[in-house]
Parts: structure tokens; C-alpha cells; sequence
């Protein structure tokens, strides 16, 4: 419906002083239909001549200046399409064509009138100092906010003096993400890069404007973006509008092509076939890039010491592992790039259930793109290689004339020939099938046994015949010169493959006498290693059963006492119950330290922990605990002590001294019938070389031991037979323990005995004084010794999957006023650890769905700082490692002591 002014409202607007036009939408188009006096006069024009504009669109009369038009083409359809919305531009226009334009400001609002509505437009005449605010102010935060909210590229409003955000569209929150409070008056360097200082590049700080594209890494969002910058006036102050792309993907791209290139250089100096190829980041420690020539893994961006725990679990061997761990540390990578040092490693992994033996080496070549530093480090099987190396070996210093190796899988063998091989070989390597090997045997050798020429020539037979054992034959073969030489065959398997030794012994036939006489020498020592195997196996078997005897007698006193506790209903007996439950606890944990410390001795990795302490306080606590022992036995027990250099504090392992003497003086009150003595002599002087010397006496009036066993006294699982040894039971481990320990404190162990008569062991340990140094930091270090005071209200990760280890633990901890969470399995830890701050993780190996190890693992990709204890019934020295390897900061056996669990606790916290 088309709505026309009447005359009085045609009067009304003609007399109003201010440039005004009145206009209508009809069809798609906008019809002015009044225009004020002052619109007149601010073009110059009679009032008649305003008449043209009535029933046109504005710029089709008025001189616009071109480049305008396509401005106001696009506020005419911003009108059209949203015509309640008040919309404003600013453009050119003149009098008249003498080419003066001035500068208009345009506004339109919305009336209503009998349910038509027409459009009511302002004009300004403005100044050229005004230009640029007015344009920027309205035009990009009305218009241009609009489009860039619709927008798929990010874009951000800067501000100039400060560096604060003033906008974002959708595009770059999503981008960037943030907590929508966050944003808000935050700088732009703290909001894309997480810093608190501008970005060098940016043409802000270095005042270049005029460079107005530059690239920005975003580390903390992984991200790398192109920066086009535009100046502005946002809400009157001045401004930047950054349009931002994100390049990572193309910088990726780019960075892994020239690598790419790099690499095809780096591997054409490689004389191996690739097996694994990692980059790696020398500063940021991540994979760069990776290749796998048979696996499949997903590697990229991972951390150096998870790609190296993968493969680590797959290595064969603890020496192996030992080593593998030792040249794969980035910080000896990191000191060799410095010191310009390359080395290599040979190693054993189990691939898809086969034994492989890998060679690694590595390298150092630069990132074209970042500049950084890369490790590169190759990965190959050396296997085939070593393989040859042998047969080669074998040809050469074993004089053999052939070696032939068959591989059952694709029927092929390979030959090793030396130069005057009987069956002429060519003299180096050669490929044959099956079938190429049996026809060349035929067409070069006369054999006189039509049987041996069967076995020896065919490879089907001989590989059904070996299967998985060996076996050798000698045969007479006539050479072509008519001369019979012998020849010996060696069949051996390994690996599915079959090896055929041919070598000449008609030299050796000579020799035979002289070869019966060794084998009889050395058949006799074999008959003797026999015999001292057959003892040793006797001694194991003995102890097998002691243990089995020792360790099932407190174990049935443990499950008879729990039941009598469940049964009887009078409270009184309980605490004798627990008490005897503890003693056969006690017991038994004692019987697998024996066993911890002698596999230990075995692995040559027994601990020594030197320490200053109070000697005279650790000699009598030793007292303590053994005269309760001897006055359980109605045995004497008596202590002298006497220090000649006067000394209060020295060095040495307070655990190992106590676990000595204890072992020792436990032993004689165990041996010495009821109503017997044992003393203990110590006395601390220097000897003729100076040296301080804690000289222990140690006596009993026991049983004795006899000449014979003395003899063996020291060695594994030995033990006396006499009429206490059957009572008292024991793993035959302690005194081994004992002796090894005191010789790895630097001292010696003597003993003289006699059976039925009593027993002396005289023990010397060597100890040191400290300087004053020492003293102080001992003092100081005592004075802040644990507190219970540290653990309360501190909130403690418990991650364990055994229910009563659960309800120990969260005892032990409550018991301080600790707040205790558990977790049922690994996952669960980890996910509790990443929703909650926790003053400490306790941490058990074995676990459900993720192990201690993977779970801490991932804890540590979030959180570096917590303190994470191990938990873990094996306390081995390598496991211990392994923990510390994956960063645990401490490890605690099973079961656990509550002071130790406490102090670590305490230490970390």
C-alpha cells in the first residue's frame, strides 16, 4: 500500500530548518516522496527543483561521488531488508559539477503511520577531521561487527594505547577458546599466546604499520595464524582490526616437506635399510616426525620418554633394558650434540613373538623451517647381518669349507663358501632355492653312500629330519682326483632356519687318540660338576622345603587367630589374638626380606646407604630388641660398649649395622638352649693405620656348629642339623646375608666354634667422622624431622584396587588427619588427579585397566609437581628404577611401614 502525503503534512516538513528527506519502499525500492527546506538549501537547490527527487531513489539525482555509490546501493538494501532497524552511512555528494564534494552523514529511522510506515532520513554535513572517526565508529562497529560475526575467519578489535581486546567474533573464540569471563579487558598477547609481553614481530611494537601482514605463533594453543592488521577508531579511541588465519596446517605441511627433503638426503648417506626413523625435537623433546617400516603406531607430537617406554616394554633382557635405558636418555643425547659425539647400541627386542637384534644410531641435522635442532635416530635389524657375520666368522677361523643356511618359510638357503670348498662353491655368498641347491650338489660330487648323499644333499630331508634338534654325520667323499677325503656334517636349527657346517677332518683322523684322551678329561670334570650340581640341588631342594615349612607355620597361626577373633564374642581376647597375629606376620615378612636381600647379593646390587648417626643410640636400641628376645628364652644377655676415640656422631649404614648384629645375636639366643648366656663386646678405637674401627665380640654357650660345616657355613641355603636347627626352622640365608653385607661395608667376619660348646663370631666395621659441616646439617635436619602436624588436612590421590590395602591405607593416612580419596584402578586416578589439586598421589603398580606406570605416565603429560608415590609388593632394585624412570619421586614396599609412609610423606609434601 503506497502512502502519500497530505498538504499539511507537506507544509509541516517543508518549514523545518534541518535536511531532511521523507521516503517510502515500493517494490523493492526506495521512493523519496518530501524533501525540508533545509535538504534545499544544503544542496543548493529551489524548492521546485526538489520536486525531480519526489518518486527516485536519492543517488539518482544527487552527485554522488563514484566510488560511493556502491555504498549507498548497499545501505539502500540494508534499508529494504531490515527498514525498523535505524541504519547510517556517510559519503560524498556536491552543489554542483564543479568537482567540490563535502561529506554527508545519512540516517534513517521508521515511523508508522495508518499501518503504512515510511522512512525518515537526516542528513549532516560534516567536516574532513570528522571523517574517519564517523566512518570507523559507525561504519565497522554497526556494519562491518554484523559481517564479521557471520564470518568462518577470526577477527579481533585491538586496542592501540593498551593492547586490550575491545572485540572477538565467534570464529576467533573458537579459535582461541576461553572462559567468556576471561576475555573480558585482557591483552591480545596474553589471550592468543598466554604471555605477559607483546609479540616481538607484531608491527604494533616495532612502529610499522605499514607492514601490516606478519605470521604469530601461538604456542600455547599449538597454533600458528597470519595477521593482516587494519587501523580503526572503535568506541572513539584508536584502534586495530586484526583479521587472523590459521595457517597451522599450511606451516605443517610446509615444515614436513623440507624435512622431507632433508631426510631423503640424510638417509641416501644411510648404507642400511630403514626399520624406524624418528625426529625429534632437541627443545621441545616432541616427535617431529616418524616412520615405521612394518608397525603401526600413532607417535606424532608425542613426548620423547613415552615413544621410549613403548619400545622399552617389548626389550629382552634385564641387561638389555639396563643399557637400552642408559643410551636413550635426551640428556646425554643433548650433551653429545654439544660435545659433537655419536655412539650406537645393539639390543634385543621380542617383535610379533620373534627375537630381533636391533642396532640404533643417531644423528643431528637442523629443521629448515624452525631452525631448531633434531635428533634423528635410526632404528634397523641387524639380525640377517649378525647372521652372516658368524657364518663368515665360522668359515674363517674354523677352516670350514661351506656353510649352508636354509629358511623353511621360502624354501631358499644361502652359502658362505670359502675359496677350496670341495663341491666348487663360488668362493663368497650365493642365493639358490631348494631345488637349484640339491641339482648343483649332484652335478659337483660322487659320493660312494648312495644313503649320505640323500641326507647330505637333500634340503627337505634334512629340514624334516633336524626339526628343533642337531645332529652331525661323518662321510668319505671321492674327490675328483680319485683321492677319499672324510667330511664331517653339522646340522643345527635356530630360528626356523636350518645351518649345514661341511669341513674337512681327514687331517683330524690322526688326531683322534689325542681328541678321546681330552673328551676324557673333560667327561671327569663333568662327572665332578655333576656331583657339586647334585649337592647344590640337594642344598636348594632342602630349602625349598624348609621355606615351605617356615613360611605355612606363621601363615596357619594368622588364618587360626583371625578365626578364633571372628568366633569369640570375649572382647579380652583380642588384643592377645593381634598380638600373637603380628609376632607370625613379623615373622614371615622377615623370611622374604631374607630373600629380597640374597637375590640382591645375587645381582651384586645390594644397597649401602651411609648416614651420620649417634652410635652410641643405635647400639642400644640393638640391646633393647635382642634382650627382649632373651628374656623371652630365660637366656643371659649381657652388653658392653666402649668408645676409645670419643666420638658422638659417625658414619655409616644404620640399617645394615642393625640388620648385622641383630642377625647375628638373634642367632645365638636361637641356638643356645633355655638358661644359656650370649653377650655382646663392642669396642670403637683406631687401628695401627689409623683407621676407626667398630670391633664387635659376639659369644654364646649354644649348641656349636662342627668342623665340617663351618666349612660351608657361608654358603647358600646351609644349614647345621642338631637338635634346635629342626625347632628353630629358617631360611639357611642369613648368615650368606650377613657376610656379604658386612664385606660390602668395607669389613670383615670371623667365627670360631665348637659343637656343644658355644659359638664367637667376631665382627670389624669400618667408620668415618664427619666435619663440622655434616654435624650442623644433621642437627638441622633432626630438628625438622617429620611432625604429624604435616599431614593434616593435606588432600591425598590413594590409587589401589585391593579393597583392605584401601581401608590400611586410608587409616594410616586419617590417623594424621589426612583427607583420603581412592581410586579403584589406574583410569580412575587419572581422571581424579586431572578434576582435583591433591598434595600427594599414592600410587599401586599393579592395577586393573591402567597400571601404576601408564597412569602416571598421563598424570605427568598434566601435572609435573605432585608428589607420586609408588606401592608395590615387588622391591626390587629394577623396579624401583622403573618407578623413578616414569616420574615417581619415591617407592614404598609392601607391606607398608607406617613411618616410612609417614616420613616419605612428609619429606615430599
Amino acid at each position: 500500500m503506497q502512502y502519500y502525503l497530505t498538504n499539511e503534512e507537506k507544509k509541516y516538513f517543508s518549514q523545518l530548518p534541518m535536511p531532511i528527506s521523507i521516503a517510502q519502499v515500493v517494490k523493492d525500492e526506495i521512493r523519496y516522496l518530501h524533501v525540508s527546506l533545509g535538504f534545499c538549501k544544503l544542496f543548493n537547490i529551489e524548492e521546485t527543483e526538489a520536486l525531480k527527487y519526489l518518486n527516485s531513489s536519492i543517488d539518482e539525482n544527487l552527485l554522488v561521488y563514484d566510488r560511493d555509490r556502491e555504498k549507498l546501493e548497499a545501505f539502500s538494501k540494508q534499508i529494504i531488508m531490515k527498514p525498523k532497524i535505524s541504519h547510517e552511512i556517510t559519503f560524498r555528494a556536491r552543489k554542483s559539477l564543479d568537482n567540490n564534494y563535502f561529506y554527508l552523514n545519512c540516517v534513517s529511522s521508521y515511523l508508522v503511520k495508518d499501518k503504512s510506515f515510511f522512512i525518515y532520513f537526516t542528513y549532516t554535513k560534516i567536516s574532513h577531521s570528522l571523517i574517519r572517526t564517523i566512518s570507523s565508529k559507525k561504519n565497522v562497529q554497526a556494519q562491518q561487527v554484523s559481517i564479521a560475526e557471520d564470518s568462518l575467519n577470526a577477527v579481533a578489535v585491538i586496542a592501540k594505547k593498551n593492547f586490550k581486546l575491545l572485540y572477538l567474533n565467534k570464529a576467533a573464540k573458537n579459535l582461541f577458546p576461553h572462559d567468556e569471563g576471561a576475555i573480558d579487558k585482557i591483552t591480545c598477547f596474553k589471550f592468543f599466546r598466554n604471555t605477559n609481553h607483546p609479540c616481538n614481530n607484531c608491527p604494533i611494537v616495532v612502529s610499522n604499520i605499514a607492514d601490516n601482514v606478519f605470521e604469530l605463533d601461538c604456542e600455547y594453543y599449538n597454533k600458528k595464524v597470519q595477521v593482516h592488521l587494519v587501523e580503526t577508531i572503535w568506541d572513539g579511541e584508536e584502534a586495530y582490526i586484526e583479521y587472523i588465519r590459521d595457517i597451522t596446517s599450511e606451516k605443517r605441511n610446509e615444515r614436513l616437506f623440507n624435512l622431507y627433503k632433508a631426510l631423503i638426503a640424510y638417509k641416501q648417506n644411510l648404507n642400511v635399510e630403514v626399520g624406524a626413523l624418528y625426529g625429534f625435537d632437541l627443545e621441545t623433546e616432541l616427535v617431529v616426525f616418524y616412520f615405521l617400516s612394518s608397525e603401526k603406531a600413532d607417535h606424532e607430537g608425542k613426548h620423547f620418554s613415552k615413544v621410549i617406554s613403548d619400545f622399552y616394554n617389548n626389550i629382552v633382557g634385564e641387561e638389555d633394558k639396563k643399557n637400552f635405558l642408559e643410551f636413550f636418555d635426551i640428556k646425554r643425547f643433548k650433551q653429545n650434540y654439544l660435545d659433537n659425539k655419536s655412539d650406537s647400541i645393539e639390543y634385543h627386542q621380542n617383535i610379533k613373538g620373534k627375537i630381533v637384534t636391533l642396532r640404533a644410531n643417531y644423528n643431528f641435522i637442523e629443521d629448515p623451517t624452525t631452525k631448531h635442532m633434531l635428533l634423528v635416530i635410526n632404528v634397523y635389524d641387524v639380525t640377517e647381518r649378525l647372521e652372516m657375520e658368524k657364518m663368515l666368522n665360522a668359515i674363517v677361523s674354523e677352516q670350514n669349507e661351506f656353510i649352508m643356511r636354509q629358511d623353511s618359510n621360502t624354501k631358499t638357503c644361502v652359502v658362505l663358501a670359502s675359496d677350496n670348498n670341495f663341491i666348487r662353491f663360488p668362493a663368497g655368498y650365493s642365493s639358490y632355492t631348494y631345488k637349484e641347491y640339491d641339482e648343483y650338489i649332484h652335478s659337483h660330487i660322487n659320493l660312494i653312500d648312495t644313503y649320505g648323499q640323500k641326507r647330505i644333499t637333500s634340503c627337505e630331508e634334512g629340514a624334516r629330519k633336524i626339526k628343533s634338534s642337531s645332529y652331525s654325520v661323518t662321510y668319505i667323499i671321492e674327490i675328483y682326483n680319485k683321492i677319499y677325503h672324510k667330511r664331517a656334517l653339522s646340522f643345527r636349527a635356530k630360528d626356523r632356519s636350518l645351518y649345514t657346517v661341511v669341513y674337512d677332518v681327514t687331517d683330524l683322523a690322526t688326531k683322534e687318540i689325542v681328541r678321546n684322551e681330552k673328551l676324557e678329561r673333560i667327561n671327569k670334570k663333568l662327572v665332578k660338576a655333576q656331583r657339586e650340581a647334585a649337592v647344590a640341588n640337594s642344598a636348594k631342594s632342602d630349602f625349598l622345603s624348609r621355606m615351605s615349612h617356615d613360611m605355612r607355620t606363621p601363615l596357619g597361626a594368622i588364618l587360626s587367630l583371625a578365626e578364633f577373633g571372628l568366633e569369640d564374642n570375649n572382647p579380652t581376647k583380642y588384643s592377645e589374638y593381634f598380638n600373637q597375629i603380628k609376632e607370625n606376620a613379623d615373622y614371615l615378612l622377615s623370611l622374604v626380606n631374607d630373600l629380597l636381600d640374597f637375590q640382591k647379593i645375587e645381582s651384586h646390587t645390594i644397597d649401602i646407604e651411609n648416614s651420620i648417626i649417634e652410635f652410641g643410640t643405635t647400639a642400644k636400641a640393638i640391646e633393647r630388641i635382642v634382650r627382649l628376645r632373651a628374656n623371652e628364652k630365660n637366656i643371659t644377655f649381657s652388653y658392653s660398649g666402649k668408645n676409645e676415640i670419643q666420638e658422638k656422631f659417625l658414619i655409616f649404614d644404620e640399617k645394615r649395622f642393625k640388620q648385622i648384629l641383630v642377625n647375628l645375636l638373634n642367632n645365638a639366643i636361637k641356638y643356645t638352649p633355655i638358661g644359656g648366656k650370649v653377650s655382646w663386646n663392642l669396642l670403637v678405637k683406631k687401628n695401627k693405620k689409623g683407621e676407626i674401627i667398630a670391633y664387635h665380640t659376639i659369644s654364646d654357650n649354644g649348641v656349636g656348629m662342627s668342623k665340617s660345616f663351618q666349612k660351608h657355613m657361608f654358603e647358600p641355603f646351609s644349614k647345621e642339623a642338631n637338635c634346635l636347627s629342626e625347632i628353630e626352622g629358617g631360611t639357611g640365608l642369613g648368615l650368606v646375608i650377613t657376610k656379604n653385607i658386612v664385606e660390602a661395608l668395607g669389613g670383615t667376619i670371623t667365627c670360631e666354634s665348637e659343637l656343644h660348646k658355644g659359638t664367637t663370631f667376631y665382627v670389624n666395621l669400618p667408620l668415618k667422622v664427619p666435619n663440622k659441616d655434616q654435624v650442623l646439617e644433621y642437627k638441622k635436619y633432626k630438628n625438622n624431622e617429620y611432625s604429624e602436624s604435616k599431614l593434616i588436612n593435606k588432600k591425598i590421590l590413594v590409587c589401589e584396587d585391593v579393597s583392605i590395602n584401601q581401608i590400611i591405607i586410608k587409616k594410616l593416612l586419617e590417623e594424621k588427619q589426612a583427607i583420603v580419596t581412592i581410586a579403584n584402578n589406574g583410569l580412575e586416578g587419572v581422571n581424579l588427579a586431572k578434576e582435583n589439586n591433591y598434595d600427594a598421589i599414592l600410587m599401586d603398580i599393579r592395577m586393573p585397566i591402567l597400571d601404576g606406570t601408564q597412569a602416571t605416565e598421563k598424570i605427568r603429560e598434566f601435572n609435573k609437581t605432585v608428589p607420586i608415590i609408588a606401592l608395590s609388593a615387588n622391591a626390587f632394585a629394577h623396579d624401583v628404577e622403573r618407578s623413578i624412570y616414569v616420574g615417581m619421586n619415591a617407592h614404598l614396599a609392601k607391606p607398608i611401614n607406617k613411618d616410612e609412609l609417614y616420613s616419605t610423606l612428609s619429606d615430599l609434601i
